[in-house]
């Protein structure tokens, strides 16, 4: 999953303030304390903050980058929006298809969209995780007509 927009300010806000605590020549364990101060249980760790330390202590005085470098791989693309509708298409069609059926990304991906739609897997097939008192009722007359024919 990708980071949301307001984590992802956060953790920069974070940096920018470390590294102008550091030019302030302020300690580690008391920047922590600031950051914990304003942005509460949205601070980094101690050992993040030690390890930003280290790294605006080898860059001059406001000229560090502190946005996350690029880093290489393949990018998350298969947990898109088109990906759950395709994989939710395919269960509400046939709610006994296998996940190597579904799968024409990774397995661990097609599990992660399957979990994220609410589905389980109950007597060989899928269903929604949360069924009213009346779709359950539904789904028992279906399964035990099913097992009687």
């Amino acid at each position: 999953m990708e980071p949301s927009t307001d984590v992802l300010s956060t953790k920069l806000k974070q940096r920018a303030v470390i590294e102008f605590l550091i030019t302030e020549n302020v300690n580690p364990t008391d920047i922590h304390r600031h950051l914990k101060a304003v942005y509460g249980n949205k601070t980094v760790d101690r050992s993040t903050v030690s390890h930003w330390v280290s790294k605006c202590k080898l860059d001059d005085p406001g000229k560090m980058n502190i946005l996350d470098k690029h880093r290489d791989g393949r990018p998350v693309t298969v947990t898109d929006e088109k990906h759950r509708i395709q994989v939710d298409e395919l269960i509400k069609n046939d709610r006994r298809i296998t996940q190597n059926r579904i799968a024409d990304m990774s397995q661990e991906r097609v599990e992660f969209i399957i979990q994220q739609l609410g589905y389980q897997k109950i007597c060989a097939r899928w269903v929604p995780k949360m069924l009213t008192q009346e779709s359950s009722e539904v789904w028992d007359k279906r399964e035990t007509s099913y097992i009687f024919q």
